[in-house]
């Protein structure tokens, strides 16, 4: 998921941005992790257990812990809920049970929580419907979900046809897609929204304003599903602010929409004015991927060998690469200042980009984020920016 383009003033980071110094192997107790995802400006996990864990910006309710305080390290959800799957909107948050029950919390201005109450709530409330879901995903102020018969859900805001219902209305409850598009895999970007067919097709939908729905239009509203224009067929699939990502059966990264700073991956110059292509479009020199995160001006993904790379975006560190340039060709994301490459010692199983200027992997069961950390989004216990990944406190 993928976040409304809010990046905070740079101001005189320049002489504090520095690359983190603690050593990321580091042993010690540590709780193990199945699950990340990252926010406009906050993080949530899930652990092994099935609790949930927020950090970050939580002043709109989006940490889930009964709070309304910014978190510098991870805070229990509350409810004793255990949750097989979480997502990170701008300002609120979404999980699966394990019995495919939605719950939601945090800002909900725009019923982006699933339910006819307005206010934003400050711990999981159920999504109101009687559906069970095998998937969910949270855009900036909206939300969708797979049910279990893969039909499409979604709700919230509406004002870019994201939620696929032939109008710009806000939705409150969970509504169809129109179309009969039975889906296995759903992201919401920011302000569009892509499904993931058995067929290896991918249909998308709402803001289309530089491509980023893949359909080769210049039409800028898309409120019902269109099929992205490629023979390719796709394993995976995610929608980021302005561009959208995939990965295809043979393992190779795409990218279409926004370009400004590279998050295409495909070795251009920078494209002032966002302009980039409509269509897929192949990473250029990326090796065979098996995972890929598109955030809100930069994208990473994982190897198949588990190692981890990122472009686009880079002056708040949100690449993990120990500086702060923007590149337009895959990066490594580094270790420590001296690494290029990890080796055998460092491999994500996850990664998440939806934050609008930070990032987050998990490394053998333990969580590492990078980039921007003023509001506590990376966890770390302080103010911090960091340009390589550090993990985060227990």
């Amino acid at each position: 998921m993928h976040m409304i383009r809010l990046i905070p003033i740079l101001g005189a980071l320049a002489v504090t941005l520095a690359a983190c110094s603690d050593d990321p192997f580091a042993t010690g107790e540590i709780r193990h992790y199945t699950a990340v995802a990252t926010g406009g400006e906050h993080s949530c996990a899930i652990a092994d257990d099935g609790a949930a864990w927020c950090w970050g910006r939580g002043i709109e309710g989006q940490l889930g812990d009964g709070a309304k305080e910014n978190r510098f390290t991870p805070s229990r959800v509350a409810g004793n809920l255990r949750f097989e799957q979480i997502t990170a909107g701008e300002a609120h948050t979404c999980a699966l049970t394990e019995d495919g029950k939605a719950y939601c919390w945090g800002w909900s201005a725009f019923y982006q929580l699933g339910n006819p109450n307005p206010a934003s709530d400050r711990e999981p409330v159920p999504v109101t419907t009687s559906l069970t879901f095998t998937k969910i995903s949270a855009g900036a102020h909206h939300t969708c979900a797979l049910a279990t018969d893969g039909r499409v859900y979604c709700w919230g805001n509406n004002k870019w046809g994201q939620n696929a219902n032939g109008t710009v209305n806000t939705v409150i409850e969970p509504s169809p897609v129109l179309g009969d598009v039975r889906a296995i895999a759903i992201s919401a970007g920011a302000w569009h929204t892509c499904a993931l067919t058995a067929t290896g097709a991918i249909y998308c939908w709402g803001r289309n304003d530089v491509g980023q729905i893949g359909g080769g239009s210049n039409e800028v509203i898309v409120s019902t599903p269109v099929a992205v224009r490629s023979s390719v067929q796709f394993a995976a699939v995610d929608a980021g602010d302005s561009h959208t990502c995939a990965v295809s059966r043979q393992n190779r990264a795409y990218c279409w929409g926004s370009a400004e700073y590279g998050e295409i991956g495909d070795g251009a110059a920078f494209r002032e004015g966002l302009a980039g292509p409509s269509t897929p479009t192949p990473a250029v020199n990326m090796p065979d991927v098996k995972a890929i995160s598109a955030g809100t001006d930069h994208t990473c993904a994982i190897a198949t060998t588990g190692l981890g790379y990122c472009w686009g975006r880079g002056d708040y560190g949100q690449l993990g690469i120990g500086g702060i340039r923007h590149h337009s060709l895959r990066q490594p994301i580094h270790v420590m200042p001296t690494h290029q490459f990890s080796g055998d010692l460092f491999h994500f199983t996850t990664i998440a980009t939806g934050g609008a200027t930070h990032a987050c992997g998990i490394v053998e069961e333990s969580i590492y984020c990078w980039g921007t950390g003023t509001l506590g989004q990376l966890g770390a216990g302080g103010s911090t920016y960091a340009t390589i990944p550090q993990r985060i406190a227990e």
